[in-house]
């Protein structure tokens, strides 16, 4: 399983094997304990979660539709 949470401004995406699962202003409100709860639900680990801030074309791209793209592999940076 790779667990991928993209970042923009005021906007976070949880991408699992490439599809989005959630989006949200914070994932779990920022609350670490929810963070946890959403590996739980999701079934991911610490080791399988990368985090990235958002390239500038995604970020432009994300703006225009309110939020990132479903899948990971139509953003235009590299997120691995």
């Amino acid at each position: 399983m790779k667990a991928v949470i993209i970042e923009a401004d005021d906007w976070q995406a949880l991408y699992i094997n490439g599809e989005s699962v959630e989006q949200d202003h914070k994932l779990g409100n920022g609350d670490f304990l929810l963070i946890l709860k959403i590996a739980e639900k999701y079934g991911f680990t610490a080791d399988e979660l990368s985090c990235f801030w958002a390239e500038e074309e995604d970020l432009e791209e994300a703006y225009d539709n309110g939020c990132f793209p479903h899948k990971l592999s139509e953003l235009k940076g590299t997120y691995e």
